[in-house]
C-alpha cells in the first residue's frame, strides 16, 4: 500500500513541474499586445544620424542635425558643429524605441469622415524626424499637432498609411533648446590625465609640465610650481562651460579676434591635447552679465564653431608665472636636517644634531660658535625646541613677491646679495643655502610695487639666479649667537631637592624686603605659609621657580649690569640637594627694577644675564615694589620741576605726599 502512495506522489510532482515549465515558457500576452500597439525601433538598430526639421509659421525651416562618430561619439552638425550631450541623444533614441501608440487611425477612415491630414497638423507636419541607420536605411517620422485632450500627439507612422496618437514626451526631447542638446563642457580631457599646461599670450609663453617631483615651469624660467594651485587651476579650466554657441556665419573669426587670439590655452595628456583660443571681449552684453570672451577650439579648420566663455576664470592665467609658482623657497625635509650654519654680522654659528644612542632617544642638538679672530671654539648644548622652531621658520618661509629671475650683477650688489646681511646653510639630503640682503626701499621708485617696503628683504638661494622679496621676520629668527638657542631652562633641581630659605634684598636701600625659612624635615612651603598671607601665591611661585628656573631670553653670556640699568634686588636661597652631606647649597640671582612688562635678571653662578618670565615678574612685584613703592609727586608741575639726578640722568624721586 505504501508503494502506491509513493507512486501517486511522484505523479503529482511531475504534473506540478510540467505546469510550472509551461507557465515560464509560454508567450506573454502583454508582450504580444505591446508588439501590436507600439511603434518600436528594433532593439538592435544602430542609428548613426538624427535630423529634426521644424517648420516655423513664417515658412522658414530650422534644421537640427546630429551625427555619430565612432571615435568622438555624437556630434551636432547643424546649426553648429559641437559635441552633443550623449544623455540627451540617448533619451531621444530610448523614447523612439519604446514609443507606444494608443490609437491608430487609418488614412481611409480620415477621408471617409471628410477630414484631411491638415486637421491633424500633418500637412505640412510641424516636425519631421529622419533617423539614419548604419546601413544607410532611413526612417521618417512626421509629428503633427497635440490632441484636444492634451498630453498626446498626432504622428504619421512610417510608411504614411495611418495616423497614430502617442504621448508627447518625444516632442519635448527633439524640440529641446540647443543649450540642452549640446555638451556643456569645452575640454574633454579629465584632470587626472593632464600632464602639461601651456598659456601663450601676445607677450609671453608659459608652459608647465608634470614630472616625478610634481608640476614645474619649463618656460619662461625653470622653476618649481605649487602642485595644489596647479591642480586647482586645471580643475577650474576643465570645468568651464560654454555660455553661448554662435551659429556658423553669424560672426567671422576676424571680428571675434580669433585670427590673432589674445590667449591660447593648451591642455595635454595621454597622447592627446586640446587648445582653446580666446579672442576679443563680447560687446553689448545685458546689464549685470559677467564679461565674456569670444572663443573657439583649435582644430586646424576655419569652420570651427565660435562660442563665448566667461572672462574671469581665464584672467589669472596671464599671471600664472607668479600665481602658480611654488612660494616656499627651501624645500627640504625638516626630519632630515643634520646641521645649520648661520653667518651674520661677522659671526658664525653651527647647530649640529647629535647622534642618538638608541632609536627611542629624542633628538639632541649642540651649538658650535667660532671664536672671533681665530679665538677658541665654544661648544654647548642647544635647545631642541628652539632649533626645531628655527627649522620650521626656514621650512615655511614663503616668497612675498618674485623680484627678478635674471638679475644683473649690479642689481645683486645694490640689493645686498653679493655680501649678504645674513646667510644660512641647511644640511639635509641636499644642502640649501639662503642669502638675505637689504631692506627693500621704495624711495627711488616712481610707482613702487606693493612689496617695496622696509618690512621686506631681498633674498635668494645660492644655486638659483632668482631674487625674491621675503618678510623681515626671518632675519629675527636667524641669530649667530649661541645664547639664542641655549635651553631656556637655566637650572633644574632634582625632584627631591628642597628650598630651605628665601631672602629678597633691596640693594639700593640695603634693606631686606622679605625673608623666610622652613624646617625641611617637618614642613613644606604650602603648610608653612599661613592661608591668610597676602603674598602666599607669589612666594610659592618663587619656590617653584628656584626648583626649575626658566628665562624668557638670554641677553649676555656673562653676569653684568646693563648700561643705566643697575641691579636693584637680589634673591638668595638655601637649597638642600638629596644625596649630599645634608648641608645647604646657596643660590643667588640679581634683578633690575621692573620696566613695564620687562625685567632683567642675572646669575653669577651661571655667568649669564637674561630677561625674566612674566610669571616671575608678577611674583616679585608685590615683594619688591609693592613693599617699597616710589614716592608719588603732588602735581604734574612737580614732575616737570623735579631736580635731575645726574648719575642716572633721571628726575630725582619726589618726596612722598603727607
Amino acid at each position: 500500500m505504501r508503494w502506491k502512495l509513493t507512486f501517486v506522489l511522484l505523479l503529482l510532482n511531475a504534473a506540478a513541474f510540467a505546469y510550472l515549465y509551461y507557465l515560464d515558457n509560454r508567450e506573454d500576452p502583454r508582450a504580444a499586445q505591446a508588439a501590436d500597439t507600439s511603434l518600436v525601433l528594433p532593439e538592435s538598430s544602430d542609428i548613426v544620424g538624427i535630423t529634426v526639421t521644424s517648420r516655423g509659421e513664417d515658412g522658414q525651416d530650422q534644421v537640427r542635425s546630429l551625427k555619430k562618430d565612432d571615435r568622438t561619439g555624437w556630434q551636432i552638425d547643424q546649426p553648429v558643429k559641437w559635441p552633443a550631450n550623449e544623455n540627451a541623444v540617448q533619451k531621444i533614441l530610448d523614447q523612439l524605441r519604446f514609443l507606444e501608440k494608443e490609437t491608430r487611425i487609418p488614412l481611409s477612415d480620415i477621408e471617409k469622415h471628410g477630414q484631411g491630414l491638415a486637421d491633424f497638423g500633418l500637412d505640412p507636419a510641424k516636425f519631421e524626424l529622419i533617423l539614419t541607420a548604419r546601413d544607410g536605411e532611413k526612417t521618417k517620422l512626421e509629428i503633427g499637432s497635440p490632441t484636444q485632450m492634451g498630453n498626446r500627439l498626432y504622428i504619421m507612422a512610417p510608411g504614411g498609411k495611418e495616423v497614430l496618437v502617442v504621448g508627447d514626451e518625444l516632442l519635448g526631447s527633439i524640440a529641446a533648446p540647443l543649450s540642452e542638446l549640446r555638451n556643456q563642457r569645452i575640454f574633454d580631457v579629465p584632470v587626472f590625465e593632464l600632464e602639461s599646461l601651456s598659456v601663450q599670450s601676445q607677450a609671453q609663453r608659459i608652459r608647465l609640465v608634470k614630472g616625478a617631483d610634481g608640476w614645474s615651469f619649463e618656460t619662461p624660467v625653470p622653476a618649481k610650481a605649487d602642485d595644489q594651485l596647479v591642480q586647482n587651476t586645471l580643475a577650474l579650466i576643465v570645468g568651464q562651460r560654454v555660455v553661448r554657441l554662435i551659429p556658423t556665419g553669424q560672426i567671422s573669426p576676424e571680428l571675434a579676434g580669433l585670427t590673432t587670439p589674445s590667449l591660447r590655452v593648451t591642455l595635454g595628456g595621454n597622447n592627446r591635447r586640446q587648445t582653446l583660443l580666446l579672442g576679443g571681449e563680447v560687446p553689448n552684453l545685458p546689464e549685470n552679465t559677467p564679461p565674456q570672451y569670444y572663443a573657439r577650439l583649435e582644430n586646424g579648420g576655419d569652420d570651427t564653431t565660435i562660442f563665448t566663455v566667461n572672462q574671469k576664470p581665464f584672467e589669472h592665467l596671464t599671471r600664472a608665472q607668479e600665481e602658480l609658482r611654488e612660494r616656499r623657497i627651501l624645500r627640504f625635509d625638516p626630519a632630515k636636517v643634520t646641521a645649520l650654519e648661520i653667518n651674520r654680522a661677522g659671526k658664525t654659528l653651527t647647530l649640529q644634531r647629535l647622534e642618538a644612542r638608541s632609536a627611542d632617544e629624542p633628538p639632541a642638538w649642540q651649538s658650535v660658535a667660532k671664536g672671533a679672530n681665530g679665538g677658541p671654539v665654544k661648544t654647548e648644548a642647544a635647545s631642541t625646541s628652539l632649533v626645531d622652531a628655527l627649522i620650521t621658520e626656514l621650512h615655511k618661509l614663503e616668497v612675498v613677491a618674485f623680484v627678478s629671475d635674471a638679475p644683473a650683477p649690479s642689481d645683486l650688489e645694490a640689493w645686498g646679495l653679493t655680501d649678504p646681511v645674513a646667510k644660512v646653510t641647511i644640511k639635509a639630503s641636499q644642502d640649501w643655502t639662503l642669502l638675505l640682503g637689504n631692506n627693500i626701499s621704495a624711495s627711488n621708485e616712481t610707482n613702487p610695487p606693493h612689496w617695496a617696503n622696509p618690512r621686506n628683504l631681498y633674498a635668494k638661494t645660492a644655486d638659483k639666479a632668482s631674487v625674491y622679496a621675503v618678510d623681515l621676520g626671518i632675519l629675527g629668527a636667524m641669530r649667530a649667537d649661541a645664547l639664542a638657542y641655549r635651553s631656556r631652562t637655566l637650572t633644574s633641581l632634582p625632584k627631591d631637592a628642597r628650598v630651605e630659605s628665601i631672602k629678597i634684598t633691596d640693594l639700593e636701600a640695603n634693606k631686606v624686603l622679605f625673608e623666610q625659612s622652613i624646617k625641611t624635615d617637618s614642613q613644606t612651603w604650602p603648610t608653612a605659609l599661613a592661608d591668610d598671607n597676602v603674598d602666599r601665591a607669589e612666594i610659592l611661585t618663587i619656590v617653584d621657580t628656584l626648583k626649575d628656573f626658566h628665562v624668557k631670553e638670554y641677553l649676555m653670556p656673562e653676569f653684568k649690569e646693563l648700561p643705566n640699568l643697575p641691579w636693584r634686588y637680589r634673591l638668595d636661597a638655601d637649597i638642600i640637594i638629596p644625596g649630599g652631606d645634608g648641608s645647604s647649597e646657596k643660590r643667588s640671582y640679581s634683578f633690575t627694577i621692573r620696566d613695564g612688562i620687562r625685567q632683567v635678571g642675572g646669575s653669577p653662578q651661571q655667568k649669564v644675564t637674561f630677561l625674566l618670565t612674566s610669571d616671575l615678574i608678577d611674583a616679585l612685584f608685590p615683594l619688591t615694589l609693592g613693599k617699597n613703592p616710589p614716592g608719588a609727586p603732588r602735581s604734574p608741575e612737580e614732575v616737570l620741576d623735579a631736580p635731575v639726578d645726574a648719575t642716572k640722568n633721571q628726575p630725582a624721586p619726589a618726596t612722598p605726599s603727607q
